[in-house]
């Protein structure tokens, strides 16, 4: 420090300026240090900005590896430019307040000088949060893109160390205001750990349940889910430690919170998407005055239509329903390139019901994805009700409005008829 000192005697006398008073020569070697400091600090943020964020940049665009690409993207690069200048300001502080052994330090002025330090220190912690935030970020995108959204909990963690670091440097700011050590003060947040879980309560309820979710593999990015309890049909679109983003299918979304999907259950259509097909359960209502055994006309129309060899079934089951619905599963195999007949098929009589005798379809097709699944399945639900004429079945249908007119009308042309049999007279 004394060459400090020799150097400024040195500038003050090149200058004429060596005859001023001990304030006025104080007030100026200041305001000369910080002009300095303010030309260290553009000079430093422009290398780093200019100079050296070109070259890190190149190099990472001539890797092989992706996830430098994210790690030192244009984000982090800027963010860490900017730690530069806090770091240059904090290392000229005490130059800037050096005290000359020769010259009476004006009133206050140790207290100016802790107060400017603790802003520098308050401004480092700031830009090291806000640095560590962004990296945190870009290592987000990182797992995200190498984990193929397996571990779909990393954004979770993520959230918690942020917590984490804004927590811990909330403290360390907190101390360089009050002047005391950080570990005094963490020391002394003991007492207040029941407030803090309190606070803090979703935050630790849902990583706890993240952990389970994720370790469990229970639910990921991008799955279809249904939660009835909350009204949710759509896809995960992100899960965070307070809350999983459902997108409905009609465009809405849902926001659920994570310990609600350990509490409660939820259905997961991933195993139907990874899986070979999607299943079709369906059911036709048979009118039960319809079914009867076969004659042998009846027969012949049957295989005719050659759906099934009614030859090779035995007398017994030569019975119209029975012929049908054996018929309908070959009709259904025979259609391998919608259905998946090497899963589960068959064609199955229901419980009677007042409405007829239900006959379910149960199958799955190929193609899982919505619109062209419903597509398949109608087409081949259509075929089939073209066939149960051909095997002397009729659907039931509950009368409507224009049935109900048309017996009214035949009972009433019936009457009219009566009427004019009658004779008339005695």
């Amino acid at each position: 420090m004394d060459l400090i000192e020799i150097f400024y005697n040195d500038i003050l006398a090149a200058l004429g300026l060596d005859k001023m008073d001990a304030l006025g020569r104080l007030a100026f070697y200041r305001l000369m240090i910080l002009l300095l400091s303010a030309l260290l600090m553009w000079f430093a943020f422009w290398f780093f900005k200019r100079i050296l964020k070109p070259v890190v940049s190149r190099i990472v665009e001539r890797t092989q590896v992706s996830w430098d690409d994210h790690l030192f993207n244009e984000k982090v690069l800027n963010t860490t430019c900017h730690l530069i200048p806090p770091v240059v300001l904090f290392l000229m502080v005490p130059v800037i307040f050096y005290r000359f052994p020769d010259m009476r330090m004006p009133e206050h002025d140790e207290a100016f000088r802790a107060f400017c330090y603790a802003l520098t220190k308050i401004y480092m912690v700031a830009v090291v949060i806000r640095w560590c935030f962004v990296v945190l970020s870009s290592i987000r995108l990182i797992t995200d893109e190498m984990l193929d959204h397996r571990n779909s909990y990393v954004l979770g963690v993520i959230q918690l160390f942020k917590i984490i670091i804004g927590f811990v440097g909330f403290i360390i700011i907190v101390s360089i205001l009050m002047n005391r050590s950080p570990v005094a003060l963490f020391a002394g947040l003991g007492a207040a750990a029941t407030i803090l879980m309190l606070v803090f309560k979703d935050s630790i309820l849902g990583l706890v349940a993240g952990v389970q979710l994720s370790s469990n593999d229970m639910l990921r990015k991008g799955d279809w889910i249904t939660v009835p309890q909350s009204g949710a049909d759509g896809y995960v679109e992100e899960i965070s430690l307070s809350t999983v983003k459902v997108r409905n299918f009609d465009n809405t979304i849902t926001t659920i919170p994570p310990y609600s999907l350990i509490s409660q259950s939820f259905q997961n259509w991933r195993g139907m998407q990874t899986s070979g097909g999607r299943r079709v359960r369906r059911s036709l209502l048979i009118d039960m005055t319809t079914i009867h055994r076969c004659s042998e006309q009846e027969c012949r129309e049957i295989a005719s239509t050659g759906l099934i060899d009614v030859a090779a079934c035995p007398e017994n089951e030569r019975v119209n329903l029975i012929l049908f619905c054996r018929a309908m599963e070959c009709f259904l195999r025979s259609e391998d390139e919608l259905v998946n007949t090497d899963m589960k098929l068959m064609v199955r009589q229901m419980p009677v019901t007042a409405q007829g005798l239900p006959v379910e379809f149960y199958f799955f097709l190929r193609d899982k994805e919505w619109v062209t699944y419903e597509h398949n399945m109608s087409t081949l639900i259509a075929r089939i009700m073209t066939l149960v004429p051909r095997f002397g079945l009729k659907l039931y249908q509950a009368p409507s409005g224009r049935d109900l007119l048309a017996l009214h009308t035949a009972a009433d042309g019936a009457e009219s008829q009566y009427v004019s049999d009658v004779p008339s007279g005695r």
